[in-house]
């Protein structure tokens, strides 16, 4: 969801043409594990969006149809979460999430994320498109979808895609092992050259684990943050963490999907400063000792929890 930068200070790096082919090998292997809103002009949103011969077209009909929030009811316990880091990356989770790898290249970057059961994930990664790239990679669309596909040898369905603000997009994704989501920002690098920025998030396949566990990889990925070697570090892309509008015109599925995306928030223990992650649909309760909000357990009572999240 950790899972970026403005075009100029990239110049120089995008000139670095001849590690392009190294630079992608590398990326092959890396991909293993898991599949800012700056003042620049806005990409086609066809063009950025994954498609072409890599990749199915994007289907909004898909298999995968919305998932209904839950109704209200009797309120679960929040989920407490804590810092992880790696060498170049950080996040916050619950107990047992961890920075599994990290991939620096001379002008790209990839990170792994994954729960102790691996059955849940998040990534973070930088790689270009168009003339910056090789074959396959001719847009920003194709070069996520050839990402997303391990370079076309993974077989991956697109659903839901929708445009979050100029040059951030969000698609839903499935292959044969995982289910995913993908939220990436594109940033032109003139010359017909593009960087993309992305953080995915994901669960496996079988059983209801992508209903039970997606909205915890995504609030993962969503808090994953990285300094990247190169490149210096950069503002949160628009959207996200950013409730949409509701005037939003985009299809019932993607709009649960985003939905999904911004459903964990944080709160905290006011007296111990432990954060947690609350869900409105899931942990706010109206008959609390204090009144309506998020409780957790405190001692061998209840507490209120605070909004926000305590450094």
């Amino acid at each position: 969801m950790g899972n970026p930068s403005t075009s100029s200070p990239h110049e120089k790096l995008y000139k670095v043409g001849a590690l392009a082919v190294f630079i992608f090998a590398a990326l092959v292997i890396w991909q293993g594990c898991s599949r800012k809103h700056s003042s620049v002009p806005e990409s086609s949103s066809e063009d950025a969006q994954p498609g072409g011969t890599l990749a199915a077209e994007t289907d909004s009909d898909a298999h995968d149809q919305a998932h209904p929030r839950r109704s209200p009811g009797a309120a679960r316990a929040p989920v407490k979460v804590q810092p992880f880091r790696g060498q170049y990356c950080s996040s916050m989770g619950p107990a047992g999430w961890a920075v599994i790898a990290e991939n620096p290249q001379r002008s790209a970057f990839g990170a792994d994320l994954a729960s102790s059961d691996g059955m849940a994930f998040a990534g973070y990664s930088i790689f270009p498109a168009g003339t910056l790239a090789p074959p396959g990679f001719e847009t920003p669309g194709r070069a996520v979808a050839a990402t997303l596909s391990s370079f076309g040898t993974v077989q991956v369905r697109f659903s839901n895609a929708r445009q979050i603000a100029p040059n951030i997009y969000m698609i839903e994704y499935q292959s044969p092992t995982n289910h995913g989501v993908a939220f990436y920002q594109v940033v032109p690098a003139g010359s017909g050259g593009y960087m993309i920025v992305m953080r995915t998030a994901g669960t496996g396949v079988g059983g209801d684990v992508w209903e039970k566990r997606a909205a915890e990889a995504m609030a993962v990925a969503r808090s994953l943050r990285c300094q990247v070697p190169f490149v210096p570090p950069a503002a949160d892309p628009p959207g996200l963490n950013s409730k949409p509008s509701s005037n939003s015109r985009e299809s019932d599925e993607s709009d649960t999907l985003y939905n999904t995306w911004l459903e964990r928030e944080y709160y905290h223990n006011s007296e111990t400063g432990e954060n947690y992650w609350v869900s409105p649909s899931e942990n706010y309760s109206q008959t609390g000792p204090d009144g309506p909000g998020y409780y957790a357990t405190y001692g061998n009572s209840l507490i209120k929890l605070t909004p926000g999240y305590a450094q």
